[in-house]
């Protein structure tokens, strides 16, 4: 059985089997991940996209604070898919080790009260030159229409839906202008951080140059 067709994933992810490997597929490719390269995934929830990152050959560490809501599930379908993940029930900062090629934190960095000070802390955690990816889905949970969800949020506001890889459009100015804030906030806060944004559709992508990254 595939990840996602777990009957207890099924009911709260609906990520279709190819967005979940087209979207790491892409993430492999902006870090010129190698076999040996070494990727944090922080919030990793179910850790869908931890686990497809270690089926590529690659070391890969899940960090989740909801334990017994993800993190149980997480390991459970890391042993149905024979893959090895070092998974973390903490909450970040946390001790991970350091030098990770690429660290991603997808859906949850706009939660943070203080992002700058997370930002922070995955900088030290990089290696030189190392990328982070981050960004948010949405789901819109507050209108029936839009319940079907998950889509990646774009920087100008606009949403692809991540079963087609089409756009969808928005009924309601007010929503657009969401979720154009929420994004561009979260550029501004790696710009603090000293990254340079080298990506920011669909996923907001930044990298530390050698000079800055004191590993």
């Amino acid at each position: 059985m595939f990840l996602l067709d777990h009957p207890e994933v099924r009911q709260c992810t609906p990520w279709s089997d190819k967005a979940l490997k087209k979207t790491v597929d892409e993430w492999i490719a902006i870090a010129g991940l190698t076999q040996s390269s070494r990727v944090l995934d922080i919030g990793c929830g179910y850790g869908l996209f931890t686990i497809e990152i270690a089926r590529r050959g690659h070391f890969a560490v899940g960090v989740e604070y909801a334990e017994g809501v993800f993190l149980d599930m997480a390991r459970k379908l890391s042993a149905e898919a024979g893959v090895k993940v070092k998974w973390v029930g903490d909450r970040f900062p946390c001790e991970v080790g350091e030098e990770f090629d690429l660290v991603c934190i997808i859906n949850n960095l706009s939660l943070w009260k203080r992002p700058l000070e997370i930002i922070e802390e995955i900088k030290h955690r990089l290696k030189r030159e190392g990328f982070l990816i981050t960004g948010c889905s949405s789901q819109f949970c507050s209108f029936p229409e839009y319940r079907t969800g998950p889509w990646i949020v774009r920087g100008d506001g606009s949403i692809i839906d991540t079963r087609t890889g089409k756009g969808i459009r928005l009924k309601d100015a007010w929503m657009k202008e969401t979720v154009k804030r929420t994004h561009t906030s979260l550029e501004q806060v790696l710009h603090e951080a000293g990254f340079i944004i080298i990506a920011t559709n669909p996923w907001l992508v930044g990298k530390v140059p050698a000079e800055q990254n004191i590993i």
